[in-house]
């Protein structure tokens, strides 16, 4: 019989607790799977330590720059792991495009945008 779920709270504090251990080194920086996470993702990280919280494209902040907010760093899609070098390194025009000629990250930015429609501190 499996234990009952934890917490986002626990779970936050027992992943952190074990990669802390394994590496051997603290850990401040929250990267949230698949790129989304939510208000309460940021509140109770914060709680257990986290400090910096990375999310997927994000309408309101496309790059990241001096002031932005910890809480909302936005890092690469991963169809930009193909552009890294190397063999078999991808052309920006392939990563960007799909076959029917559309933007492959539409999805993605449409997710973050999405988030931040929500988020009242965001509001002009």
């Amino acid at each position: 019989m499996r234990s009952p779920p934890l917490t986002l709270e626990e779970d936050f504090r027992q992943a952190k607790s074990v990669l802390q251990t394994r590496l051997d080194k603290p850990l401040r920086h929250l990267a949230f799977p698949p790129f989304r996470g939510t208000e309460e993702a940021i509140v109770l990280g914060r709680a257990v330590g986290y400090r910096w919280f990375y999310w997927g494209a994000l309408a309101c902040h496309p790059g990241n720059g001096p002031g932005q907010s910890p809480a909302y760093i936005a890092r690469l899609d991963r169809l930009f792991v193909r552009r890294l070098p190397g063999v078999g390194r991808a052309r920006l025009r392939d990563v960007l495009f799909n076959d029917a000629g559309h933007w492959a990250c539409d999805v993605e930015w449409q997710k973050g945008r999405e988030v931040f429609e929500k988020d009242q501190r965001f509001r002009i």
